[in-house]
């Protein structure tokens, strides 16, 4: 999934940077509703609620978002390399980004709790699962990390979009330059009659 539409950038590196920083909103969201929800004794309870699996989703996160900042290396890369004169295409709005992505975060929340309750046994089920004992902090979260994540998202293509604009203009600007192997013959000034004249002679 792809918050801009930048035709510069590579779908998957576009794909890639969506994910991860998605990823990682969910993974705040779903901390944030536990800690913000049950203050001080939140680790205890996170661990007898079907939460071992956990650990493989950080390291998940973690790979997407070395992947992710290393496919916008390649992309800017590419942006300051290209000699296009076509403009790139406009980034989605931030409201349109915003709304998407809350709405992803949202999902993403609602089918962890909701699977969760099949790991354990003490996992509260249905809707208390999501909203009771704080889990409402969830959904007032997702609204910040999702303005934060579209503002990311932008920002990148924002970025693309200069890296590349600067690189058309300064090949606009760049001077006619001769071919170097082509020089012009040398004559003898004497050969062409263009050698100053001599004194006169001097009559005895």
């Amino acid at each position: 999934m792809s918050f801009n539409a930048n035709h510069r950038s590579g779908p998957l590196a576009r794909h890639v940077r969506a994910a991860a920083l998605l990823a990682l909103g969910a993974l705040v969201v779903h901390q944030g509703r536990y800690i913000l929800g049950y203050g001080g004794g939140w680790h205890e309870i996170f661990n007898k609620t079907g939460h071992e699996y956990f650990s493989l989703v950080v390291l998940l996160v973690l790979a997407m978002l070395v992947a992710g900042v290393a496919l916008f290396g390649v992309e800017l890369r590419r942006a300051r390399g290209a000699t296009s004169a076509g403009a790139p295409a406009r980034p989605w709005s931030f409201a349109r980004s915003w709304l998407l992505g809350y709405g992803v975060l949202c999902t993403i929340y609602t089918a962890q709790e909701l699977s969760e309750r099949l790991l354990s046994s003490q996992h509260p089920a249905g809707l208390s699962g999501l909203l009771a004992n704080g889990g409402w902090i969830a959904f007032l979260l997702a609204l910040g990390i999702a303005a934060l994540i579209a503002l990311l998202l932008r920002g990148a293509a924002v970025v693309l979009a200069r890296g590349s604009r600067s690189e058309r203009l300064a090949t606009r600007r760049r001077p006619v330059r001769l071919p170097t192997d082509f020089v012009l013959p040398r004559t003898r000034p004497v050969g062409r009659h263009l050698a100053p004249r001599g004194p006169p002679a001097c009559l005895p």
